[in-house]
């Protein structure tokens, strides 16, 4: 069921084509490609606005590995200190995109690992708890379903992709709820074990965790950078 959630999500990902190649695993659970690119649009649209209400600028979405849309804005918007100033826009250009690029995926791999760990505890949500919390999101975020319907091909997202986002919250969320006392707070001994689990958790998914070249973040066992594997929400 997690791999058919995974090729699911943005109705991406799992056709014969450029789109299907897998760029990371977790366990047998895999995301490809197209996966990653759609959610590359939808988290670089939230950055930019949580719920547009009309296109994005073009500047909004990365365009590597020319970056011509994103030189040509930071060339609008700055101005150089001296005339003899020559700023590197396009060095800026593969930094944001590079901190898009591992935020992006460090999302669908802390996804992957919940609802991994969840059903191997045997954790079960249902189609109607799922949609039930889909509901207050968009009520939230769009003021209604006609607000979402109205908005979010701005950002790129459908309903699965809520879908998804919200399945793995709750996971999280029932995951967590042992540690919790019954009036929901945590005492002093229940936050520490709490924050051990915490700290525990993606070291232990990350080891699980294989990337392709390219695509290594800080969530996948072949990083071998400073950073310490993360939960990201």
């Amino acid at each position: 069921m997690l791999l058919a959630i995974t090729c699911a999500i943005g109705s991406v990902g799992c056709g014969k084509s450029e789109s299907s190649r897998v760029i990371a695993r977790v366990d047998r659970a895999t995301i490809t490609i197209g996966t990653f690119r759609h959610w590359l649009h939808i988290v670089a649209a939230r950055d930019y606005k949580l719920a547009p209400t009309r296109p994005l600028p073009s500047w909004v979405l990365p365009d590597p590995p020319r970056y011509r849309r994103c030189t040509a804005h930071l060339a609008a918007v700055s101005k150089p200190s001296s005339a003899d100033s020559t700023p590197s826009y396009r060095a800026t250009c593969v930094q944001q995109y590079q901190h898009l690029k591992e935020q992006t995926l460090n999302f669908l791999l802390t996804g992957t690992w919940f609802i991994q760990e969840g059903r191997a505890r045997g954790i079960q949500e249902s189609d109607r708890e799922v949609r039930a919390r889909v509901g207050r999101v968009i009520e939230q975020e769009f003021g209604g379903r006609a607000g979402f319907e109205r908005d979010r091909k701005f950002i790129g997202e459908t309903f699965a992709d809520e879908m998804f986002r919200s399945s793995f919250k709750i996971y999280s969320e029932k995951m967590e709820a042992p540690f919790r006392a019954p009036d929901g707070t945590l005492s002093t001994r229940r936050a520490r074990i709490f924050a051990a689990w915490v700290e525990a958790f993606p070291k232990r998914w990350a080891s699980r965790t294989t990337c392709s070249p390219g695509y290594v973040v800080p969530n996948c066992r072949e990083y071998k950078g400073s950073e310490k594997p993360q939960i990201q929400l």
